[in-house]
C-alpha cells in the first residue's frame, strides 16, 4: 500500500522497512539505554529483574570457565566477551538506578512543594 501511494517499487519499501526494524532490534538488544522509544509502537523498557538475571547468568558462565582446567582459545574469547557484556549490563543497571533516584527526588520535591503551598494557604486563611 505504501509503495503504491509513493509510486515506488515494493522491493524498495520492503528493504527500507527491514533496515528500520533491524536497527530497532539492534538498539534493543545492545542494552545501551534503559528505554528505546519507537514512534507509533511505544517505548520498550529494560526490566530490572531481567537485567539482574542476565548479569547473574553471564557471571555464572565466566566463573565456570575460570574454574575449568583446560580452556580452548574459543572458550577464552567467549569468556572475555561475557566479561565485556557484564560490564555493559552493570553500566546499564547503574544508569537505571540513577534514573530511579532522580525520579524519587523529583517526587519528593513535588510533594514538598505541594505541602509548602498548602501550609501557606492555611496560614493565610487564619
Amino acid at each position: 500500500m505504501t509503495a503504491k501511494q509513493l509510486g515506488l517499487p515494493t522491493a524498495f519499501i520492503d528493504e527500507i522497512m527491514s533496515f528500520y526494524y533491524d536497527n530497532i532490534q539492534k538498539k534493543l538488544s545492545a542494552a545501551d539505554f534503559p528505554a528505546v522509544f519507537v514512534p507509533r509502537l511505544g517505548t520498550f523498557v529494560v526490566k530490572k529483574k531481567a537485567l539482574a538475571d542476565q548479569i547473574i547468568r553471564h557471571q555464572y558462565f565466566v566463573d565456570k570457565m575460570e574454574r575449568a582446567e583446560h580452556l580452548s582459545v574459543r572458550m577464552y574469547e567467549a569468556m572475555l566477551a561475557r566479561r565485556t557484556d557484564i560490564a555493559q549490563l552493570e553500566e546499564l543497571e547503574r544508569m537505571m538506578q540513577e534514573e530511579y533516584l532522580r525520579k524519587v527526588e523529583v517526587k519528593q520535591k513535588r510533594k514538598d512543594y505541594t505541602n509548602d503551598k498548602s501550609d501557606q494557604t492555611m496560614e493565610g486563611a487564619q
